[in-house]
């Protein structure tokens, strides 16, 4: 089995530390190096978030499935979606007037502000 090389200090280590795939750890910060093949060194797993507030445009890949929690907070929720009335699916309209005898379907929620 070969045996991994690493270094460890309390910096970022430069191209002149480290040979090609071998490893380092700055100890003041936990950050894992490496150096490429074309010479360069790399943090690795940099880029990613540690944080799920750090990510400002998250998407969802799914169906989200809140359980017994609730979603609450401050702002303003904006859905492009189509309600379903044979689905079971009621609209929710917000107006500044009250709705006319055409508008919306039985079911649908009004909010006037």
């Amino acid at each position: 089995m070969a045996s991994i090389l690493h270094k460890r200090k309390a910096a970022d280590p430069s191209a002149s530390d480290l040979t090609v795939g071998e490893l380092a750890i700055n100890t003041s910060d936990g950050g894992i190096f490496t150096k490429t093949s074309g010479g360069s060194v790399v943090e690795v797993g940099s880029g990613a978030i540690s944080n799920l507030v750090e990510d400002t445009t998250p998407q969802l890949g799914g169906n989200l499935d809140i359980q017994t929690n609730n979603i609450s907070g401050t702002g303003t929720v904006i859905a492009n979606s189509t309600a379903v009335a044979t689905a079971g699916f009621r609209k929710i309209h917000t107006s500044n007037s009250a709705p006319g005898g055409g508008d919306g379907a039985v079911g649908d929620i009004w909010v006037k502000y």
